[in-house]
């Protein structure tokens, strides 16, 4: 994920010296320079898409081996999930904390473009990875419980299905926000 990054944040830096230098001419320079900045966006969006489905993917292996395999040990996906970790990062609240990492990460993404060494956009690349696929994932992993819970008619952990949607939601906005 932090590849498109990097592609609109180097395609905007090209465009806005492109413009101070020559103004807002429709040049192929600055079509390639918008075309870049889409393109990242674009690989973005599917790169969480991805995430979003690995988490369903996941919810539904652990639910379809729940029942078979809940009394082998003291672990339910129907009791347990979601837990606090879970509910935390699907919290209203937590858009604002992303927020504030978001600008952070920012900072630390002009950094490692400037950097000719390249070994800090590695390790910023795994920071802002680290802030982005967690939320991505569990808003697949909440919506699989909603729609499981519809169809079992009975919540998850006491849950409400809509409940489950929305902290779903709240964590896709946390990964995007970030």
């Amino acid at each position: 994920l932090m590849g498109p990054i990097m592609h609109s944040c180097v395609g905007i830096g090209l465009l806005r010296s492109y413009e101070q230098a020559h103004g807002p001419v429709a040049t192929k320079e600055r079509f390639a320079a918008k075309d870049l900045i889409w393109r990242g966006i674009v690989a973005e969006l599917a790169g969480v898409m991805i995430c979003v489905l690995c988490g369903v993917v996941t919810a539904a292996i652990y639910l379809a081996f729940d029942r078979q395999y809940s009394g082998i040990h003291n672990f339910s996906v129907t009791e347990d999930w979601p837990n606090i970790e879970m509910s935390g990062r699907g919290e209203p609240w937590g858009l604002l904390v992303g927020f504030f990492v978001a600008l952070v990460s920012a900072i630390g993404v002009a950094a490692a473009t400037v950097d000719a060494s390249g070994g800090i956009a590695t390790l910023i690349g795994v920071g802002i990875s680290a802030s982005l696929l967690p939320p991505a994932v569990n808003c697949g992993m909440l919506w699989v419980l909603a729609l499981w819970s519809i169809s079992e008619e009975t919540p998850v952990a006491q849950v409400e299905p809509r409940v489950l949607f929305e902290l779903g939601g709240c964590s896709l906005a946390l990964s995007l926000v970030n």
